[in-house]
Order: C-alpha cells, then structure tokens, then sequence
C-alpha cells in the first residue's frame, strides 16, 4: 500500500499515469513545482486484485506493482497439500494435492467420487465413519500447512483453499443424490463439508501453542465451478431477499466462496443483456450466501482458450458498468482470466489489461475516455486509426463466430481457427491496414523520434502478428500468392528478434513464431 501510495502522489503531482510496462506518460523536464496541499484517501474498489495478463503477470521491470496488481492470485491464497504422502503444495485445484487419490484411494475408497474422476465425495457416501475419517485427514493437513507458514514469515496469505479439480467429474452416490434433492445444488456438500473443516480448523488454531500460526483473518475458499456452480439459495418473498436453501449451507464468516462463472454467461455482451439473466440469478445467489458468509470471490474469463490469436470481444462486458456490477456483489477478490502467458499482448489484449487494472481500482471511471487515453499513449498520431481497425476486428471476428455457431459463440472454447469462419479475404484486408498503419506511423514519427517510432512500431506489430498467423496457418497452401506468402514469412522472422514472446497456446511453451514456421514448414 505504501508503494501505491508514492504512484497516486506521482499521479497527482506529475500526472503519471502507465499504459503498458513500457509506456507511461509523466510531466518531463519538471524543475520547479510546488508541493500542493491535499489529503488523499484512496482505497481500491476490489481488496484482492489478481492480474491475468502477461505483461502484468509476468512483472517485467515491476509493471504488476506499477499497474496495482501484485503479481498473481497466489499471494494471497496459502498453497496446501499432503506432503507427508509425497504430494506438492498447490493453491487451486488442489483437493487431490490433500487428499491424494494414489495413496488414499484403496484405504477408503469413499473419500472420492463415484464417477473415477479425481474429485472427492463430500458425503463419503454417506458412511458417517468414513465421513469422520475424512474431515480428520482434511483437517489435519490443513493445519500442518498453517504450520509451515508462519504468519512473521508469509503475512499476505488471507486464504487457504478446498477446491475442485479442474475436471466436470462430480460424485453421483446415493448420499449425494440425496443432498442434491435437499439443497437444491450439488454445492451445498461442499458447503456444509467446508464449514466443518473451517471449524475444526480455528478451534486447533486458537490454542496457545499455535499462536505463532493463527491468522485472525483467514478465509477458506471452495470453487463454484462446473458442477459445483450452481448456488444453493431459495428466494425468500416475506424477506425480499435470497436466503440459503437449509441451515447446512448457510456460510460460515471464515468460509468464501470463489465463483469461476465458467458456464451460463455470455461474455461477449454486457452482464445486464437478456441472454445472462438466468447467470445474474445465480451470481446473486451466491452474493447473498457468501456475504453473509466469507465473502465473494470472481473468476471470469475474457479469453477463447482454443483461438488465443483472435479478437475475443469482451470489451462490453468488463467495462465500468459490468464491474460496477460485480463490485456491487461482493468482488473481495477479482481474478479476469486472459491470456496469461502472453510477455506481449496481442489482440488488444493490452488494453484489457489496463481497463482491468483501473476498474477493479475504481469501478467509477469512464470507459470510453480510459480506452481513448490507452490508444493515445500505446499509438500516437496513428491512435485514431488503430482504435477504428480494433472496432472493425471486432465486428468482423463476431460475424466469425455467427457463421461457427452463435450460441457457441459465447463459450471459452469455441474454435475459430476454420476457413468457413474467418475469410481470407477479412484477414488480407486486417493485414493491410496494419501495414498502412505502420507507413503512417513511419512517415510521422521515423526521423524526427526514432525511438517512439520504434516502440509504437512494436506496438502496431503485435496486431499484425495474429493476423499473419491465421492467414498463413488458413491459406498459405491454397490462396496466397508466392510473393505475397514470402513477404510475410520474411516480416515474421525479422519480427520474431524484437516479439519474441506471443504465445499461442496457454502451455506456455510454444510461441506463435514457432507455430508459424511449422505452417510455414
């Protein structure tokens, strides 16, 4: 807090302000100002701010400090597992890292789910010995990972977490059956199993000899995700309100819930469109039960995991109305996921990167003028020209997806990457307003500031990048012709020794040059 106490002084006194971890406007050659006379509160909308781009992520020269997201959600959240049975300690998706399946699994084989995934059965199949055993076990590692973290040494940890895997595998037992028909969401299971854990939890933690351990403020998180995603609350007519379906799912004030909104929403269009009705239902669902719990965590998405060189069009759903919206229920901790691995952003996924950064600080701040301001400081001259072809790929890669399939559209996995989606023609034409973006830009700024040229160059050239992929990889064998096909490839390798770092897939191992040259062959 007190570095971002120095950039609101360096905001106020000298109008800093960072676009990219490399661009950043400030008053230069300022010799004499006077100190002015002001009192500043400024207290961040979003407590936990958890970032999801690369060039933010990654923290090259501490840009996740100087965009107020430190690092990644990881510093907030203690990683937890058996070690003593061999397993990593892990911060999501980690209930098999503390109950591993390979050492438990045949000692009591109602720990885990029915269906052979490596989810647990929150029930224990409803054998109450089995039941008791579990939450021991739970418990105990729970407290051994509290004990490897003491609170001198790891102040930031606000949370330990109990979540899912990252699978759709649920238990379908008789006993699970059962709590699904009495509260009305596969959830409450998981509820009620945490709200036993958290209990056993602090009373172990409050005696004397754990003093060193005890973290007045820790939360326990579970996932709403996937089959858990639905919530476990009816609407009370008398009270006006939603209220927990049964006492058993009825939070604890040290229990949160982080809602992975992974189904049901559309995030191409704004959270208040009549096609995230039913979603809005259950988001505030889950803002009752959590509120009067531990509190209300996010995780949302504004990436297509199978098209990461597309434009995927979230701008109208987090902008500032959007996350009024969520801040408004709950948003203690936010995490936006985007292309994470990308050092460099492409797509425009800079300028997520920097909406998000400001909207979770300030929720109240307009859109329009933050967006205007980005295209300024990352283009130039040329702002106004490459603010109208981010318009045009976005109308154009939303048609895409119409001839895919429009209902599909709105989900994180819908591949793009076919030439009955995106023409040959749209992408020649994307090429070549890049290129004449770029001339402009050269004949402005080439001579007389080399050194912006080349960094707004740079800038320009990550959009052409994405492009020349998806023309090469779709059409290089039938459409293009030899010359134009070998301008391209001669552009991309000269570009690959200044880009170095766009990547296509979220293994984090293969860049985009790597698959161009494989196209290329």
């Amino acid at each position: 807090s007190a570095l971002y106490a120095v950039y609101d002084f360096m905001q106020i006194m000298f109008d800093y302000e960072i676009y990219y971890y490399d661009v950043w406007e400030i008053n230069k050659n300022v010799k004499d100002v006077k100190m002015r006379d002001f009192s500043v509160t400024d207290i961040p909308d979003v407590e936990f701010r958890a970032p999801s781009f690369g060039p933010v992520r990654s923290n090259i020269d501490n840009s996740g400090y100087r965009f107020r997201q430190p690092l990644v959600y990881t510093k907030y959240i203690m990683p937890v597992g058996d070690v003593e049975h061999g397993q990593n300690l892990q911060s999501i998706h980690n209930s098999n890292n503390v109950l591993p399946k390979e050492y438990w699994g045949d000692i009591h084989p109602n720990w885990y789910a029915s269906d052979g995934s490596e989810q647990l059965c929150y029930t224990a199949h409803g054998d109450p010995e089995e039941y008791e055993a579990m939450l021991t076990q739970v418990t105990n590692v729970m407290i051994s990972c509290l004990k490897m973290h003491p609170v001198q040494e790891y102040p930031d940890y606000e949370f330990i977490g109990l979540m899912i895997e990252d699978n759709t595998g649920f238990c379908g037992c008789d006993a699970c059956a059962n709590a699904l028909n009495l509260y009305g969401a596969n959830s409450g299971v998981v509820i009620k199993f945490c709200n036993s854990v958290m209990e056993r939890v602090q009373t172990e933690m409050v005696q004397e000899e754990n003093a060193a351990y005890y973290r007045e403020n820790l939360t326990l998180l579970f996932f709403a995700y996937n089959r858990t995603l639905d919530a476990p609350a009816i609407y009370d007519a008398k009270a006006g309100k939603y209220v927990a379906s049964h006492p058993d799912v009825e939070l604890r004030e040290d229990v949160g819930v982080w809602y992975a909104i992974s189904g049901g929403i559309n995030f191409v269009v704004s959270i208040y469109d009549d096609t995230n009705d039913a979603a809005r239902k259950n988001l505030e669902k889950w803002s009752a039960l959590a509120n009067n719990g531990g509190g209300m965590h996010y995780w949302t998405y504004c990436a297509n995991f199978t098209s990461y060189q597309v434009v995927n069009d979230t701008f109208n759903h987090f902008d500032s109305v959007g996350y009024q919206y969520y801040i408004a229920n709950g948003a203690n901790l936010f995490y936006n996921q985007g292309e994470y691995q990308n050092k460099d952003c492409s797509n425009f996924d800079g300028l997520k990167a920097y909406l998000d950064s400001k909207l979770q600080w300030d929720c109240t701040l307009n859109t329009e003028e933050l967006t205007d301001n980005w295209f300024n400081a990352m283009y130039g001259a040329a702002a106004p020209m490459m603010k109208e072809f981010w318009v045009a790929q976005r109308q154009g890669y939303l048609l895409s997806y119409d001839l895919v399939d429009r209902l599909a559209s709105y989900k994180m996995y819908n591949n793009l990457y076919k030439t009955n989606a995106i023409k040959y023609e749209m992408l020649l034409n994307y090429l070549d307003t890049c290129n004449a973006i770029e001339k402009f830009a050269y004949e402005v700024y080439a001579e007389y500031e080399p050194e912006k040229y080349e960094t707004i160059k740079r800038n320009i050239d990550m959009e052409w990048a994405p492009i020349a992929y998806l023309l090469l990889s779709l059409y290089a064998d039938n459409y293009l012709p030899t010359e134009r096909l070998d301008s391209i490839k001669t552009y991309f390798y000269e570009l690959e020794n200044t880009v170095r770092h766009l990547q296509a897939y979220e293994s984090g191992t293969v860049s985009i040059f790597a698959e161009i040259k494989s196209v290329l062959g």
